[in-house]
């Protein structure tokens, strides 16, 4: 029979650590701290500025830690993508960021290396190998201390 685990009281969770971003400014305001794994979803309609505000994100957070940037939508060299590096300065981050475009299998591989980036984004969810959200969830529950950020179309 399997162990069940016993239920948390409000103190547990209360004083339990967690892991979090120490945002600053306007990243403070927008998002508070958050934690610094799991699973944020960012959608929208074409043309309301995803990318943008990704490319943005990712120049931030590579102030804090590792960035594997899995451009399945665009491809890893496209001109759209250079614009945005151009327009938001991504070269001041370049040390901490990386670009490409691998298969579901190489991306699970990829995280399981040692020197695996802290931080995994994924454009979009229709251009990947996942089928869908609750696929990505599922997914990224073997490795618990990574944060996944997913770019989807609004339906």
């Amino acid at each position: 029979m399997a162990k069940i685990d016993r239920a948390l009281t409000i103190n547990d969770i209360a004083n339990a650590k967690v892991e979090r971003y120490d945002f600053t400014g306007d990243w403070l305001e927008a998002f508070g701290k958050p934690q610094r794994s799991g699973v944020w979803f960012v959608c929208g309609n074409s043309g309301h500025g995803k990318t943008s505000f990704i490319l943005q994100l990712i120049k931030y957070l590579a102030t804090f830690d590792t960035i594997l940037f899995e451009s399945y939508e665009e491809g890893k060299i496209s001109g759209a993508l250079q614009d945005g590096i151009k327009r938001f300065g991504l070269e001041q981050a370049q040390k901490n960021v990386r670009v490409c475009d691998d298969s579901l299998s190489d991306l699970e591989l990829q995280k399981k290396k040692k020197k695996s980036p802290d931080v995994i984004l994924i454009d979009s969810l229709e251009y990947s190998d996942f089928r869908n959200l609750k696929h990505v969830v599922t997914f990224t529950k073997q490795f618990k201390h990574k944060l996944f950020i997913v770019i989807g179309q609004a339906e």
